[in-house]
């Protein structure tokens, strides 16, 4: 229990961020907290902890949470999306989009065209913000199994032909390469 002061602030941290990085002295002054009092909780209905690598509340929760409003929101477009996962170790910045194939030869499009149409969708969107890559695979990938994504990531996607960069979207600051 405490105080968050509305007036008063000082340098924050240190603390790690979500993808587990601390740079030290590299503060920002943020409100000033005073804690009056700590209790310990047998048996908490709501455990946290730190953030930072894998696997804490802030994979957990913002990862499915994002990759399920951006599978909503993909296939509201009428995108031959059938599920939409963030796996945990990719730290909530790929979402993994398994595509639904009859419907994509339906459409009778090319895969730039559907990667940019989707790209554009998502990067575009606040739902996309943590996100920095999405990957596409096809119906005999399982998106909620990691190994099934980087497999088919590793052995599918040929760099520089499968990949299409969006350098004019919003990046998400928390991820050291945007920021540091």
């Amino acid at each position: 229990e405490g105080v968050c002061s509305a007036t008063e602030t000082v340098p924050e941290g240190p603390f790690g961020e979500m993808h587990g990085y601390v740079f030290p002295g590299d503060a920002h002054a943020q409100p000033k907290y005073r804690v009056d009092l700590i209790t310990h909780r047998k048996d908490a209905i709501l455990p946290v902890c730190n953030c930072g690598r894998l696997t804490d509340e802030t994979h957990t929760m913002i990862g499915p949470l994002a990759a399920a409003e951006i599978g909503f929101l993909l296939k509201s477009k009428g995108l031959p999306i059938k599920e939409a996962f963030s796996p945990f170790e990719s730290q909530v910045t790929w979402v993994a989009l398994q595509v639904d194939t009859e419907k994509l030869r339906a459409m009778k499009t090319n895969a730039e065209a559907l990667c940019r149409t989707i790209g554009n969708v998502v990067f575009n969107d606040k739902v996309g913000y943590t996100i920095h890559r999405l990957v596409l695979v096809g119906e005999d990938i399982d998106v909620y199994n990691f190994k099934d994504v980087m497999w088919a990531f590793c052995t599918r996607c040929r760099p520089g032909l499968d990949e299409y960069h969006f350098e004019d979207v919003r990046g998400f600051p928390l991820i050291p390469y945007m920021s540091h």
